[in-house]
């Protein structure tokens, strides 16, 4: 019998991996259904060919053994109670609840065939990082690295206690990499460029740069090295940067940003 998949929750991250395995074909689409409470995101997801339920009185959960968890880690605890009556040990459970550990999981559900996951946002177009963490066994180990090699690219981690560090950089990254990106277009039209002239400037540039680095085996620091020319413009504006300490800003932030992922998995089942 070929897997079908349930997925918890339909927002950004949900519906969005939902879509990517459908169309990288890693499930059809009449494989996989959603439960969603929100009914504005209802038209969208049947006209993916996807089946969508309200909630899990309507579901019949036994019919899926691939269940994702998908929704905020404000909403663990309830829906981790409703689930914990419904799971057996014929699911697979796949979490991307950020802070909720996999002994979290595995107390509230009374289930041992969890894996805890970390995407990023790039995963909803085949781009994004998951990092993940079992103690399942190798059957499911293999199920799960080629669910996630749908998504992007995917890491096995050896330990739980990693997956809340790489929350910081690979959970959080793309917020990061839009802030820098939207402080630049702000800049470019402070020297006078209209906004739509900056935007396309500013998202070709950091597209042209990701490429670059793709095909490069250069260290950050030394794909800098190549830009900045001696007494030129680039290491002109490094300097501001260097002089505003913003190294230690971003160790701050990072830091910041663990601490948070912590303290939700602290306040959850």
């Amino acid at each position: 019998m070929k897997n079908k998949l349930l997925v918890i929750g339909a927002g950004a991250m949900g519906g969005g991996i939902a879509r990517q395995l459908v169309s990288m074909h890693a499930f059809a689409a009449d494989e996989i259904a959603v439960v969603e409470r929100d009914v504005q995101k209802h038209t969208e997801l049947k006209q993916m060919g996807v089946r969508v339920f309200n909630d899990f009185a309507q579901c019949d959960v036994s019919e899926y053994q691939i269940i994702l968890i998908a929704v905020k880690p404000q909403d663990a605890e309830v829906v981790l109670q409703q689930l914990r009556v419904l799971v057996t040990q014929q699911h697979l459970i796949i979490s991307i609840m950020a802070g909720v550990t996999l002994d979290a999981l595995e107390r509230a559900l009374k289930q041992k065939r969890i894996v805890r996951v970390m995407p990023n946002l790039a995963a909803t177009v085949g781009k994004g990082v998951s990092a993940w963490f079992t103690t399942a066994g190798e059957q499911d180990q293999a199920l799960v690295k080629k669910m996630l090699g749908a998504l992007g690219t995917e890491l096995q981690v050896e330990d739980d206690a990693a997956i809340d560090r790489i929350t910081a950089i690979v959970g959080c990254g793309p917020g990061y990499l839009y802030r820098f990106a939207d402080d630049l277009v702000t800049a470019a039209v402070k020297l006078g460029l209209s906004e739509k002239t900056a935007l396309e400037l500013v998202k070709a540039t950091i597209l042209g740069a990701s490429a670059l680095w793709e095909k490069s085996n250069d260290l950050p620091r030394e794909l800098v090295q190549k830009v900045a020319s001696k007494g030129g413009a680039t290491e002109a504006a490094l300097a501001v940067l260097d002089e505003n300490k913003t190294a230690e800003i971003w160790q701050q932030a990072v830091a910041a940003a663990y601490a948070r992922v912590r303290a939700l998995g602290q306040k959850r089942p």
